[in-house]
């Protein structure tokens, strides 16, 4: 198996890693850099500097995408800056490769049908690793089983302090931060939107407030507060200046309530019973989501699973950032 790799940071070197433990010396790397850093990021995101990356995981390294194109990849793995995802998908689709896109799909519409179409016969899968934990496969689980009545309403929050991201650079220079590179907290975190998505389906309407609130670095928004209509109020609330970090979910139904936050454990309220149960997934940790990812990816790839996030998945949480940050900006 050759796989393509554009973009080696911090969310691409992880995939490689995983990619590497799932397949072992069954896997080729080839890589297209456009920045060319050399410097291994370890999985507690720290940087090595005895290895190099291309030395660790034994990548040939091309100058440009089509060099690296005509090394005939089987798979593409795009964590390159969001506004540069549907140029470079584009581009790996025509040339026969399964696509794993990092989050979100991109930043525009402009060439989504296109890549559709590139996509024939072929895997195309957006990184919302959110959706592997286990606490929110059983949120997912109870809400569309309705196993405790219809959803009366719900609440997603994500907060974040973006300085603290990447200790081994200047978070000024990512493109989070930049409203040309497709950053700011409605897309790179745009989890909840998939979220809210896959639990609730597509909203009626969306309407939001936010933009950038602090002084800090760049010029894109950092809070935004999200309102979906889903047959009942969905809030969307995200933050990536904000200390201390924290992420949770509130789910009101008929018969009951789920509250997530941001660990291993969901409380479950049974109206009927008048009792809390609790969900544990002892054990799991962040890096298990990317891990599992990459194993479903492959999956996909051998024909053995259907992709949990597809290009029309990573389209619908997409429209709802898109209207978001038109009413954001405007």
């Amino acid at each position: 198996m050759k796989v393509l790799v554009v973009g080696l940071g911090g969310a691409g070197q992880r995939l490689v890693r995983h990619t590497k433990e799932l397949l072992g010396p069954n896997v080729e790397f080839v890589a297209y850099r456009a920045r060319g850093r050399k410097a291994l990021i370890k999985p507690d995101f720290t940087i090595d500097p005895e290895v190099t990356v291309e030395r660790q995981f034994r990548i040939r390294t091309s100058p440009t995408l089509k060099e690296a194109l005509a090394m005939n990849p089987d798979v593409a793995i795009i964590a390159n800056p969001t506004h540069l995802h549907m140029e470079t998908a584009l581009a790996c689709a025509k040339a026969g490769c399964h696509l794993l896109i990092e989050k979100p799909l991109g930043h525009e519409w402009k060439g989504m049908a296109e890549l559709k179409k590139a996509l024939r016969g072929r895997v195309g899968m957006v990184g919302y690793m959110m959706r592997f934990h286990p606490c929110l496969k059983r949120i997912e689980e109870i809400v569309t089983s309705r196993l405790l009545g219809k959803v009366l309403w719900a609440k997603l929050e994500a907060g974040s302090y973006v300085p603290s991201w990447h200790p081994y650079e200047d978070y000024a220079e990512l493109y989070a931060v930049r409203r040309a590179m497709g950053g700011g907290v409605v897309l790179t975190e745009s989890h909840e939107l998939d979220l809210a998505t896959w639990f609730f389906g597509a909203p009626k309407s969306v309407t939001a407030v936010g933009g950038k609130l602090t002084k800090h670095a760049g010029d894109a928004e950092d809070t935004a507060s999200i309102l979906l209509d889903c047959g009942f109020p969905v809030h969307v609330n995200l933050c990536f200046m904000q200390r201390p970090a924290s992420r949770q979910i509130t789910v009101a139904l008929e018969h009951g309530r789920l509250d997530w936050a941001g660990g291993n454990h969901l409380r479950v309220f049974n109206a009927e019973k008048n009792a809390w149960a609790e969900f544990a997934a002892d054990g799991h940790e962040r890096d298990h989501l990317f891990r599992d990812q990459v194993k479903h990816f492959f999956a996909c790839v051998d024909g053995r699973e259907k992709p949990l996030v597809d290009i029309d998945a990573g389209m619908a949480s997409l429209d709802i950032a898109l209207k978001a940050l038109k009413q954001i900006w405007s």
